[in-house]
This record gives structure tokens, sequence and C-alpha cells, in this order.
């Protein structure tokens, strides 16, 4: 089934070209609805290669200027015609094939509310309009199962172990009552966080085994506050009362209890997710990551080495669904062709 995607963008019109270019090259039937609030001179690129590519695939156009991208994210949600929708940044790459499946299953099954599958996220470098990207290394990207019976304890397992749900396939009806106070939400952190709990709230989550996303991180994305600098900000506390009480009433309309009760859920789980947050955000700035990738490089330091230990980690047949940069380029990975074809458009000048 068709799935509409949602794009915001603003000021990247190279990757909205890349876009266009990608879903070109795999036939995509899904639409496209680009929520654009870029300058002219981006916008008129955009248009311009609009009209390139819409003989190929379907594109819907709308010109929001200088609006921010939670506020575009839900006039789009609203305009959306399919029955289920995908959030994508512009520089997020879908497989439609695993669109559709993902549409297909939540056809299928009334109580699950979002699905998606196995997800990438690449690291490149060089990003402009002029040179091509170089993509230096690749990893999962979690998106995760929440197949809780009840409402409290599905929100309770998606803030345990946070994951970015407005990634997933939804139903466009749902995903219309979790966008719904972006507009009220003056600290957008909390139009993250609230999709993402209103969509556990309403239904379970599933993963399935397809390759489904590739994400990129570069020079040029979006970086979130500190957890500290979060709750600092003076728009924090009058955003996050909104984002309690549109929970606590979500909760209590699907778990059928009173309104004290459910508040009390939310605050609770909302605490551990603070705390959370915090410890989070100092184990990552230990590097370990950063630490192991060096000692592999001084391990295979030499060229022989290193050859024969990249063609030991392909050719391992437990590794043959391993997301790393060089697996994922190997023939033998069952993701190969789906990722090779993002890979190309990125690589391509």
């Amino acid at each position: 089934m068709s799935v509409g995607i949602v794009i915001p963008t603003k000021n990247k019109s190279d990757f909205i070209v890349l876009q266009f270019q990608y879903y070109t090259k795999v036939k995509s039937k899904h639409t496209l609805y680009i929520g654009d609030s870029s300058n002219k001179y981006h916008s008129e690129t955009i248009k311009n290669a609009i009209k390139k590519y819409r003989d190929h695939i379907n594109i819907e156009y709308y010109y929001f200027p200088d609006m921010s991208a939670p506020h575009v994210h839900k006039k789009i949600v609203n305009i959306v015609k399919e029955d289920f929708i995908v959030y994508a940044g512009d520089d997020d790459f879908y497989v439609p094939e695993t669109l559709s499946k993902c549409s297909e299953f939540l056809k299928n099954n009334d109580d699950y509310n979002s699905a998606h599958a196995q997800a990438v996220v690449i690291s490149v470098s060089k990003v402009s309009s002029s040179d091509s990207l170089l993509v230096e290394s690749a990893g999962p990207y979690s998106l995760l199962n929440n197949e809780c019976l009840t409402a409290h304890l599905r929100l309770k397992s998606f803030l345990d172990s946070y994951w970015l749900c407005m990634f997933s396939v939804q139903r466009t009806k749902s995903c219309r009552i979790a966008v719904d106070k972006f507009d009220c939400l003056i600290d957008e952190s909390f139009t993250e966080i609230i999709n993402g709990c209103i969509s556990s709230i309403l239904g379970k989550s599933k993963t399935l085994e397809d390759l489904y996303l590739v994400r990129m991180i570069h020079p040029k994305r979006n970086i979130l506050p500190s957890p500290l600098d979060w709750i600092m900000s003076p728009n924090w506390y009058p955003s996050f009362k909104i984002f309690k009480e549109t929970l606590s009433s979500a909760l209590q309309a699907k778990d059928n209890m009173c309104l004290e009760r459910a508040r009390d859920i939310v605050q609770e789980i909302f605490n551990k997710y603070l705390m959370c947050s915090f410890v989070r955000f100092e184990n990552n700035r230990t590097d370990v990551l950063k630490e192991i990738t060096l000692f592999v490089k001084r391990l295979v330091r030499g060229s022989f080495s290193k050859r024969l230990y990249f063609y030991c980690l392909n050719r391992n047949p437990i590794k043959t669904k391993a997301i790393r940069l060089q697996t994922l380029l190997h023939k033998d990975n069952v993701y190969y062709q789906q990722f090779r074809v993002v890979y190309d458009v990125i690589t391509s000048k």
C-alpha cells in the first residue's frame, strides 16, 4: 500500500535533489510531500528539480517561508491523502518496497499503530552542492519493537529505550493526533518526543526484517541541546506542562483510568527518562567507539593485514546481515542491493 512521505526542509535543496534522484532510480510509487521553508534560492532550486522529476515520481510541493520544521510537519501531515504516513528528514532514504510491507502489516494488524524494519546510519563528509559526498562509515540505527499489551506499559517501554518513532510508518489518523500540539510546544524538542509517546499509547510497534531506512550524519544536521541545557531553557516548563497533560489525557482514554492516575504514571515515567538522558549524555562523552576504532586501525595497520581482516569479516556467514560499511558493500550481504542504490546516489556527482 502507498505511504505518504513527509519531508520538511529548509535551505538544503542539494539534499532534496538527491531525494528525487534516489526515488526516481528505485521507481518509487509513494508520494513525496515537500514542506519547504527555504529562502528564495533554495525554493527555486527545488521547484526546478520538481519539473525535471515530476514525470517519474509523485511529488507534492508546499511553500511555508520561514516556518519552523515542526509547524511544517503538522501542516503536511494534515494534507497527506494516504492512509499511512512516514516522516523523513531531507537527508533520509526509505526503501519503497519495505514501506509497502510496513503499511500492509498495519492494514492487517489493527492493534499496531506503527511498523518499520532495519535501519542504517551513515557518516558523510564533503557536504556541498558542488562536490559528491564521501561515505566514511555505517552502522545500525535503532528502531525497536514495542508490543506491550497496555498503553502505559508501551509508554514506559518507549521512554525507557528511547528511539525516534516518527521514522516508523504510522496510521495517518493517529499521526494527526500525535502532531496536534506541535504549534503549542514552544520547546521544539518536545515535538519529537510527543510524537513517539502518543504513537506508543495508541498502539503497538513492529520491526520487520528487510532494509528500510538509510539516515545520514553530516555537518549540516541539526544538533539537539544537552539534557541540562534543555531543561534550563525558559521554554522547557511551559512545553512540559502541555506535554504531560496531552499524554495523560491520551493514557486516560486508552487504558480507561482516572486522569490523576494517568498524570502520576506520566510523571514517573518521564522522571526516569530524564535521569537516563543525563546518564546517556555523560556516557557518550567518553568516545568509547572512537577508542575502539583507533585500536582496530592500529591492529590492521599493514595493507595485507587490513585486506585479510576485511576479507574474513565479509566472508563470515554469521555476518551476512551485519550493518557496517564494508559488509553492506559486499555482494553477499542481504541488504547489499538496496543499500548500494542509496550509496551510489549519495556518492555520485
